[in-house]
């Protein structure tokens, strides 16, 4: 399991097609309340254009058989909350932060951000 740290308005990305937003993270009943929005950026059907859901922390979302995204610890941080995503997807699909994805699709990238099997 891939694990990345994202704060409130950060993203995450999976492949080219599915983009997950940490939208807000509130404490609640003893456990941490994370709102994630979800979109498909490359979808042309308006429903993807951005879904919101909570999950606790230890919850996961499910993306079909293969792929799932886990809320795995949410704590503050520096009057911010952190919250720690777990990725489990297979070896075939990308998973970036944001910013590096962006730098990727803009032929920005370094041989950090390249797949083993690139180099």
């Amino acid at each position: 399991m891939l694990i990345l740290t994202r704060y409130v308005g950060e993203k995450i990305m999976i492949g080219d097609d599915l983009a997950i937003e940490v939208v807000d993270a509130t404490p609640s009943r003893g456990s941490m309340l994370v709102k994630l929005g979800l979109s498909a950026p490359t979808c042309p059907l308006d429903i993807m254009s951005k879904i919101t859901t909570p999950i606790y922390s230890g919850e996961r979302l499910y993306f079909g058989k293969d792929i799932f995204v886990e809320v795995v610890d949410a704590y503050p941080y520096r009057n911010r909350i952190q919250i720690r995503l777990g990725i489990e997807a297979p070896r075939t699909v990308t998973v970036h932060r944001q910013e590096i994805w962006d730098k990727v699709k803009n032929g920005e990238a370094n041989e950090a951000t390249q797949p083993s099997s690139a180099k």
